[in-house]
């Protein structure tokens, strides 16, 4: 007897069967619900009543060593409606063939079956007519399988006569699955032969030219080729590969020749000519002006999107990052480079003349420089109230205006006369290298600020850049990312063509400018590289996103696997870092030559002549107080005089 085991999510149930008839009525009622089917097969020696079949099928032990040998768990399918005896029949003669433990799904895809999941990569299909065959053509595009999955088609020899092999391989190219066998019974009636297509060779390309991938001679049981699970798109063979994309810096860079032909280069540019090396393709451009595209709330679609959907292009790539809604539509290779997104803003604005006066110290510090030029001050005007004996000891006798002689040290200038009492030099001699240092270093501080570009930080923050009114810009597809921060997309102007997006980029270099770009860390480096020395452009220190770029593809493609180990091998071998640096690295920056001449200009000096205008005004200021109380003065005193002479005639 053999014992079958049915796993089920509602438990597990043993059955012995003597047999074959009454195990596959219980197949019948369970295999509607998708039951996993664990086969115990003891040595056959050991079964006082084990009872073989008295007839057999060429396919049976293919079949079972198929099964036996596969890397996947196995998924067996077929059309109850139409063959039900016919499958029970050879699914019972493999089962009593297999030798050993193994789990095996039985499935009648004429009714639902579950979403795909580990069992779906081996599927072992029976098909016994025209029905059956469109049914299975009816799912295979589902979300029941992917393109990656394998499947071995059963046709019997009763049905292989109705069958063109490259017709039915066709359609599966043309539905973008690689991994199709169909086996089927030997002229000779004994053996059976594995027929597969491989869609690109030497000579052809798009091919569904059926071929023998391998033959099972019953003679000695055993397959010619042992690996039956082999990489179909490895090569191209100098084949067309449709891409997808468009000009996007430093990302993807298109650039078309005289004949109108279009080479890549730039980060993903330089991907895709290695992919193009290692498989053997053809790059073919296709360009949209939608460029990514978008994805409609009604699943109607634009650009690049479109394009792989509809199968215009076979793959697409040019800073496409992962999301949901793009992840439900379409397949994506592993990520392969990270990008921030950030803003770019305008630089800062120019000190103003006065500004730039006070620039080399700061505010505390200032604040210090006039405590101690008042408080010199304040202890001359004290000092003035006590005898002239106290204060020509600290003065010096020969000292009559010591408050001027305090701005004249302070500005770096010489007395006339020095004081003689020691006490006196002595506080002259502290008060002189206090103004030394302080004014060398007010001096230097200048001179290098006036080499500077004398222009306050940029703005560094979203925050800062919110509260100073900003506008900001982006993209169509910034919409996304900036539905989480609502207050930042009411202020959010969507720049819909790339020309509008590159005058938004030209406008940042005016200070005055009240606008931010959102742009990414990548392609502003590559600005600064590109523009330097004349332009540089700023950014905020803050990351608003992080993008994980892939390559998309139709959920059914040929050309997931190929890719995928091709990526990750460049990854992890430091290429995708190595092209980075090569378009984005900061450090080659020109040197940013100063064009300006040693002398210095008007604007820098301005303050000076500002400070200049003000003394002279105050001067004129004071000039005119003193002429005004000077005739007041004598008016008074000659009023005054004209009186008393009026009093003594009297």
């Amino acid at each position: 007897m053999k014992a079958v085991k049915f796993e089920s999510t509602r438990g597990i149930n043993q059955i012995n069967c003597s047999k074959h008839f009454f195990c596959m009525q219980m197949l019948e009622k369970l295999s509607a619900d998708n039951y996993k089917i664990n086969i115990h097969v003891p040595v056959l020696g050991t079964f006082e009543h084990f009872e073989l079949l008295n007839y057999s099928s060429p396919l049976s032990r293919p079949l079972a060593n198929l099964i036996t040998n596969a890397e996947y768990n196995v998924s067996i399918l077929y059309d109850r409606r139409e063959s039900p005896k016919e499958v029970e029949d050879e699914l019972d003669r493999i089962f009593e063939i297999i030798d050993g433990d193994m789990d095996v799904i039985i499935k009648d895809f004429s009714r639902p079956i579950l979403q795909k999941h580990e069992g779906n990569s081996f599927n072992v299909v029976f098909i016994h007519s025209n029905e059956s065959l469109e049914l299975f053509f009816s799912i295979v595009n589902s979300d029941k399988f992917t393109s990656q999955s394998f499947f071995f088609i059963v046709i019997p020899a009763s049905f292989k006569i109705f069958i063109n092999l490259e017709t039915l391989f066709e359609r599966f190219l043309n539905y973008g699955v690689p991994y199709v066998y169909t086996l089927t019974v030997a002229p000779n009636d004994e053996d059976a032969i594995l027929h597969t297509y491989y869609p690109f060779s030497a000579n052809k390309c798009s091919d569904s030219t059926p071929v023998i991938a391998n033959y099972y001679t019953a003679k000695y049981e055993n397959w010619t080729e042992a690996d039956f699970f082999q990489f179909k798109v490895q090569k191209m063979f100098g084949c067309p590969l449709r891409v997808a994309t468009f000009h996007f810096n430093p990302f993807m860079i298109l650039k078309e020749d005289e004949d109108g032909k279009i080479s890549v280069d730039g980060i993903e540019g330089s991907l895709l000519n290695v992919l193009s090396e290692r498989m053997n393709f053809t790059i073919e451009i296709i360009t949209s002006n939608d460029r990514w595209g978008i994805i409609f709330e009604n699943g109607t679609t634009t650009g690049n999107v479109q394009m792989i959907l509809n199968r215009t292009a076979d793959i697409s790539l040019g800073y496409f990052s992962v999301h949901d809604k793009r992840q439900k539509l379409m397949s994506s290779t592993s990520v392969y480079l990270i990008s921030n997104l950030i803003w770019a803003v305008p630089p800062g604005e120019p000190y103003s003349p006065l500004e730039i006066l006070l620039k080399p110290f700061e505010k505390s510090l200032w604040n210090w420089f006039f405590i101690v030029l008042i408080s010199a001050f304040v202890i001359i005007r004290v000092l003035r109230m006590f005898p002239k004996k106290v204060q020509y000891f600290v003065f010096g006798r020969n000292v009559r205006h010591p408050v001027l002689n305090v701005v004249n040290i302070m500005l770096g200038g010489s007395l006339p006369k020095l004081p003689v009492r020691n006490f006196a030099r002595t506080i002259m001699m502290l008060f002189m290298f206090y103004c030394f240092i302080m004014n060398n270093a007010y001096k230097g501080g200048l001179f290098q600020f006036m080499k500077s570009d004398q222009t306050k930080p940029p703005l560094s923050t979203t925050t800062q850049l919110y509260n100073k009114n900003f506008r900001f810009y982006s993209i169509p597809d910034g919409k996304i990312f900036l539905n989480e921060t609502p207050k930042i997309l009411d202020k959010t102007i969507f720049l819909n063509n790339p020309e509008e997006y590159d005058e938004g980029l030209k406008h940042l270099r005016d200070p005055k400018f009240k606008r931010a770009l959102m742009i990414t860390q990548e392609k502003l480096a590559f600005e600064n590289i590109k523009n330097s020395p004349d332009v540089y452009y700023h950014r905020a220190n803050d990351v608003i996103f992080r993008q994980h770029l892939v390559i998309y593809m139709n959920k059914f493609t040929i050309f997931e696997w190929s890719f995928e180990d091709i990526i990750l091998q460049l990854v992890s071998g430091g290429f995708m870092d190595a092209w980075i640096k090569k378009f984005t690295d900061t450090d080659i920056l020109k040197d940013r030559v100063e064009e300006r001449e040693l002398a210095l200009t008007l604007d820098q000096l301005m303050g000076a002549f500002q400070l200049l205008g003000v003394g002279l005004f105050i001067s004129f200021t004071v000039l005119v107080f003193e002429n005004c109380l000077f005739n007041i003065k004598k008016c008074l005193k000659s009023n005054s005089d004209q009186f008393c002479e009026n009093c003594e005639m009297k």
